[in-house]
């Protein structure tokens, strides 16, 4: 009767309840997991490394991609995760095949990354095709030291050198002129000494390499002018060397 008819409406009710409880618990639980995810790397560039690696590579990937993380740290990049895809040789197009280029799309949307670093170096046609494929801007191991080396460089000589390498690093890359090229300017792998960014042509890239080029030997000689000072007056050098 209608009493039944109340006491399974009832049921139904508590039932959706409860549902509906879970639902929202699930729900904070993802947007807790999101911020606290968003408070670490709050800053700093999140990003997704790729490693693929050869049949004759000398180094295990796991001791390659602990070197990328802490580049990628000094960097100022959070790398959240790491593919790695085991090849015998590289895909000419993806560097990776085609299922773990889908891989990687995939993550990088999970993990809310805009950047993917490479452990090995590319060439401008698979940057350019990976960026493409992935709507994301691509970077490598040399354009990540690059950028390091343009954060640290402090001496007018350094800057120049540091510029100089960008350049030349960079020229190749722009000769095609594409929206995945142009995620290059700027930010991670685009920075220049003095954070100013590389937004440059080709014709203008090569003008700019010839200044620095000529700039730099007249450092090369005031330096060698200055050493020579040093060594009649017996001055003692130190120099410090490392790797960044």
């Amino acid at each position: 009767g209608s009493d039944g008819a109340c006491a399974e409406q009832s049921e139904t009710d508590d039932y959706e309840q409860i549902d509906f409880k879970s639902f929202i618990d699930a729900l904070e639980d993802e947007f807790s997991r999101r911020t606290i995810g968003t408070i670490e790397t709050e800053g700093q560039t999140r990003a997704i490394a790729v490693h693929v690696s050869l049949p004759d590579d000398d180094m295990e990937p796991d001791v390659s991609l602990q070197e990328l993380r802490e580049l990628a740290s000094t960097a100022e990049v959070a790398l959240m995760d790491a593919i790695v895809q085991r090849r015998r040789r590289y895909d000419p197009r993806y560097v990776m095949g085609k299922g773990k280029l889908d891989e990687l799309l995939l993550r990088s949307m999970q993990l809310d990354c805009e950047l993917v670093v490479f452990d090995q170096d590319l060439t401008p046609k698979q940057v350019r095709a990976i960026a493409e494929a992935t709507d994301m801007k691509v970077i490598d191991r040399s354009m990540l030291i690059l950028d390091i080396f343009a954060r640290r460089a402090h001496t007018r000589e350094g800057k120049l050198a540091v510029e100089l390498a960008q350049l030349k690093y960079l020229l190749p890359r722009l000769a095609q002129q594409t929206s995945a090229f142009s995620r290059l300017a700027g930010g991670i792998g685009g920075r220049g000494p003095g954070e100013t960014k590389l937004e440059i042509d080709r014709r203008r890239a090569r003008d700019r390499i010839t200044a620095l080029e000529k700039q730099l030997k007249n450092a090369e000689r005031q330096r060698r002018n200055r050493r020579q000072r040093r060594t009649g007056r017996s001055v003692p050098s130190v120099a410090v060397v490392g790797y960044t």
